[in-house]
């Protein structure tokens, strides 16, 4: 029931009290105020994170963009390419298919190409600044590396007449084929060589993070000399040396699943044998963080 007074009547409800002029726009202002101090104190913490960042990062060192990263990644996807491809050309064996195997040199040979105009800034800076051991051991074997596939390209112009109807260059024969196994052979061990180089800073990695747990730390290092021990055993089990040399070798069964698996361990007995020698060579202060 509605409340009474003293005489019986009803009682008027208390009336509503009207805002104030300008207690909406100061509430609507306060909102305002409040986000932009909250937008301000999210800039702020971003910044520090940001320069935190920065504060960590190597000096010397540009901050990766979308771009960057993104070139980056299609290098490596040539690179691995390529790799998976000389591999394969590499298990070629009588009756493995030698029109296949010539078309698939010539895609090889493309992907050289670009990998090199990917690269081309290694060329512009080939003759510029100053050398360094590691500079000089790093430049070498791509100069090397890059004349052994030359000559491979080169010698295989003329042994691809066995597969295609046209012959490039004069006879004989033979010799350009010895002469074709010997620079694939030598293609393959340096470069087995030049990714252990590239392959350095990520060993170096993991031994500091595995330098916190003693058992793991000689575990890591009895992995090596296992590696080692099985990239020896297959080099002069798939006779690498005669082929390097141009020296006969026997034929043998040719088995597709043991001579990936040993020429993997050839690049990761490499990889190991050169992050050993750069580990030596690079005084301790200047080496990669």
């Amino acid at each position: 029931m509605p409340d009474q007074t003293l005489s019986g009547r009803p009682s008027k409800p208390p009336a509503a009290t009207a805002p104030t002029p300008g207690t909406a726009g100061q509430g609507t202002a306060a909102q305002e105020v409040g986000a932009r101090e909250r937008a301000a104190r999210v800039a702020t913490a971003r910044a520090a994170a940001a320069r935190a960042a920065a504060a960590r990062r190597p000096a010397g060192r540009p901050v990766p963009t979308r771009k960057g990263r993104g070139k980056r990644e299609f290098k490596i996807g040539v690179d691995v390419l390529m790799l998976i491809l000389f591999l394969y050309l590499m298990s070629y064996h009588p009756g493995g298919g030698l029109l296949l195997h010539a078309y698939l040199g010539c895609a090889l040979f493309v992907l050289f190409i670009l990998h090199h105009a990917l690269n081309w800034n290694w060329h512009r800076t080939l003759f510029q600044g100053k050398y360094n051991l590691r500079r000089s051991l790093t430049s070498g074997t791509d100069v090397l590396l890059l004349g052994a596939m030359v000559l491979a390209m080169v010698s295989s112009w003329h042994i691809a007449s066995m597969a295609l109807p046209f012959e490039f260059l004069p006879p004989p024969r033979n010799t350009w084929r010895d002469l074709h196994v010997a620079a694939t052979a030598w293609c393959f061990v340096l470069m087995a060589f030049h990714l252990g180089l590239h392959l350095h800073n990520t060993l170096t990695k993991w031994e500091r993070q595995l330098n916190a747990q003693r058992s793991l730390r000689w575990g890591f290092k009895l992995l090596q000399v296992a590696v080692l021990l099985w990239a020896g055993w297959s080099l002069w089990h798939n006779n690498v040396g005669h082929d390097l040399l141009m020296l006969p070798v026997r034929p043998a069964a040719f088995n597709a699943l043991a001579f990936y698996l040993e020429h993997l361990a050839i690049i990761a007995g490499f990889a190991v044998l050169t992050h050993g020698l750069l580990s030596a060579i690079t005084p301790p202060r200047t080496r990669s963080k």
